[in-house]
């Protein structure tokens, strides 16, 4: 006997999502996972911790030169992090 409701797992997850306020976390943790192939090897190198509070995002730094070189594109740098998110996961990047 075949049930009739069945829907696609990806709608069921969405809803979970939804219902359980996950859109947040889920997003941080793509920011957090995706480090690297946003900024690229050699910043991703020089990148000593990355952590999410209240909104920003705090990246503490080894080298000050790529400290100054993220500072030139950090809004862009914002809106493609908000972009792999799927939302507006944070709204300020701290360089440190």
């Amino acid at each position: 006997m075949r049930k009739t409701n069945t829907e696609p797992v990806s709608d069921i997850l969405k809803r979970f999502v939804t219902a359980y306020r996950l859109e947040h976390p889920l997003g941080c943790a793509r920011i957090m996972n995706h480090w690297d192939e946003v900024v690229g090897s050699m910043i991703a190198s020089q990148t000593a911790e990355l952590n999410i509070h209240q909104r920003k995002l705090y990246v503490k730094l080894k080298s000050s030169v790529v400290r100054h070189e993220l500072m030139m594109v950090k809004s862009r740098l914002l809106l493609q992090l908000n972009d792999l998110a799927g939302i507006k996961a944070i709204d300020d990047i701290i360089l440190m």
